[in-house]
């Protein structure tokens, strides 16, 4: 018998977003309800750049970050629930 787990979330499960600078290690969390599509583009501790400016990659997250706090509105009362499936957390040992 092969047993298989699988993770789920939803929009609405997704409260925040943490950025966390490769450089110094410094985490930023913005909580997805302050509706912002502002993306940090450098560390706000060392202050090493994370995204250029007006560049896809930005575009491509602002997107993302903002997309976050619509789709769960947008889902509300409808006639289906929409879910991602994640790693599923492997257990501590």
């Amino acid at each position: 018998m092969t047993v298989e787990q699988k993770c789920f979330i939803r929009a609405e499960d997704i409260l925040s977003i943490e950025y966390e600078c490769g450089s110094c290690g410094v985490k930023t969390t913005v909580p997805v309800r302050q509706n912002t599509r502002a993306v940090p583009k450098e560390c706000p501790t060392c202050g090493v750049g994370w995204l250029g400016y007006d560049t896809a990659e930005i575009k491509t997250v602002s997107r993302f970050v903002g997309g976050l706090h619509e789709l769960s509105d947008v889902l509300e009362g409808r006639g289906f629930k929409l879910s991602l499936e994640i790693k599923y957390p492997a257990e501590k040992k």
